[in-house]
């Protein structure tokens, strides 16, 4: 019990370890200003895009401004107009379900047909095997009770059509409470950005 003599070189893997330490610190140190940098950048991209939120709050307001100025109009021309979209959506779509269906009637019909031929090949090889011959009746009676059931697809049906109103009507987007929540969702969303 004295004086400590030698050193880190007399310490058995106190040097290995001293320079396992510089190392990670070394690379911690890059870390850290890697992830410096990445943190200057992306405040420079929120400072950017804090600006073009306040622009296109601006944009916003004047949009809606002349949007409720117009709102009939506007309402007429965009519903009579979705409502002809829909019309003619559902009547393609209409078309193309009875096409479906069609196709899938006559794709069950073959599939039971070739289920049925190769069950009666099965049961006429099974007969001829056990009786080393093969009659007519044989054959009748292997085509007789073949399940086909189990084939077939169940219909889905379409969704009923909806009715489309083509009078126009207050924009929701007018009303007082949805202007009020719209104004108190702006002021939240610049006290955000800027706070």
């Amino acid at each position: 019990p004295g004086s400590f003599k030698g050193g880190v070189n007399r310490v058995p893997g106190l040097k290995d370890h001293s320079a396992r330490q510089k190392q990670m610190y070394e690379a911690n140190s890059e870390l850290c200003k890697s992830a410096e940098r990445r943190y200057t950048e992306l405040q420079h991209q929120c400072n950017r895009h804090a600006t073009e939120l306040k622009s296109m709050d601006s944009m916003c307001d004047w949009h809606h401004s002349e949007a409720c100025l117009e709102w009939s109009s506007y309402v007429n021309c965009v519903t009579k107009t979705l409502c002809a979209a829909y019309k003619s959506c559902r009547d393609d779509k209409d078309a193309e379900y009875d096409q479906a269906m069609g196709q899938v009637t006559e794709l069950v019909k073959d599939r039971k047909n070739e289920w049925t031929s190769t069950q009666t090949i099965k049961c006429a090889l099974m007969t001829y095997k056990r009786n080393k011959s093969l009659e007519e009746s044989d054959l009748d009676a292997c085509g007789r009770n073949i399940d086909t059931e189990w084939l077939d697809l169940h219909k889905v049906d379409m969704p009923p059509r909806l009715t489309c109103d083509e009078r126009a009507t207050m924009p929701e987007y007018c009303s007082a409470s949805f202007v009020s929540q719209i104004s108190n969702a702006a002021a939240q969303a610049k006290k955000h950005v800027e706070g």
